[in-house]
């Protein structure tokens, strides 16, 4: 009877060399379980960024690749088999860069392990979910402008916008009004026989003046959750793109991109540090300038 077990992952991988090596000893110690010093045939299926494809028999021609630029490496399939008394036991794992693909989806890892054993199957598929699970990162599902995925990102860039202009336009018709100004609201006034003497001057301007204070309170009343929305909007907008340039989901880290990865969580992590240590601070600061204010 043949068993099979499939699985896939849809979070992000920091994948290693040293673990790229534990896994693939892994599936040659599984392997070896079924008939003692077997040896499956193996190999391996890597595409770069550019769409170039290229096979492989050697774990060291992958990790020898440069892996930066158009020559990155965005997918990493592992095949390995053996055919035994007419029946085939097999292994295939697949690593996928889903930020660089054009397939729709956000499946980072596939798992396809078959053979005649039930149990070989399922101890198998669990080891290998042990070792998937230590390269695991947690992935944001990829908020870019690329197709329908783009969407929620084009919501909040049209909010920001919109917004922006309500307010813009709201303040300027109540900065260029004529009506609220000294000379027309007097001019006014005396056409309609409302002043006779500088006291009614005098009224007819204060009035003008909470005309004019009540129309700013409604507007501060309108605008002032508007502006909280948009700067919510912007500090959203600028988290998402700064942890979207300094925090890769999907990571073969190996040749010339290592170094790269290793700069890019430093940026992330010492700006992370001073943002909370200023946050920190501000409280502290806020609690000692409340204690120093209620002091007698």
């Amino acid at each position: 009877m043949q068993v099979e077990a499939r699985k896939t992952f849809n979070h992000g991988f920091v994948l290693t060399e040293a673990e790229l090596r534990r896994i693939v000893g892994l599936i040659i110690d599984q392997f070896s379980k079924l008939v003692s010093g077997l040896s499956p045939a193996m190999s391996f299926t890597f595409k770069f960024r550019n769409g170039a494809v290229a096979d492989t028999a050697s774990l060291d021609d992958i990790l020898s690749q440069e892996n930066v630029g158009s020559a990155q490496i965005t997918r990493l399939k592992i095949n390995s088999s053996f055919c035994q008394d007419n029946s085939e036991s097999l292994i295939t794992l697949e690593f996928i860069n889903a930020d660089a693909e054009d397939e729709e989806g956000y499946t980072s890892v596939r798992m396809l392990i078959r053979g005649q054993s039930r149990d070989w199957v399922f101890v198998t598929s669990t080891l290998l979910e042990e070792r998937i699970a230590k390269i695991k990162r947690f992935s944001f599902n990829q908020l870019n402008i690329r197709g329908t995925r783009g969407l929620f990102l084009r919501i909040l860039l049209t909010l920001i916008v919109s917004s922006g202009m309500w307010v813009v336009l709201l303040v300027s018709v109540v900065a260029t009004s004529s009506h609220h100004k000294p000379s027309a609201v007097l001019e006014e006034a005396r056409k309609a026989n409302q002043i006779s003497d500088p006291i009614d001057a005098m009224i007819v301007l204060e009035r003008a003046k909470e005309g004019v204070q009540a129309e700013l309170k409604s507007l501060r009343l309108f605008t002032i959750p508007i502006l909280i929305l948009v700067g919510l909007i912007i500090v959203l907008v600028a988290t998402f793109a700064f942890l979207w340039r300094f925090y890769p989901i999907y990571n073969f880290c190996w040749g010339d991109y290592l170094p790269l990865f290793q700069r890019k969580e430093s940026v992330r992590k010492f700006v992370l540090l001073s943002v909370l240590l200023g946050v920190i601070i501000s409280c502290i600061g806020s609690i000692l300038a409340n204690m120093v204010g209620k002091s007698p």
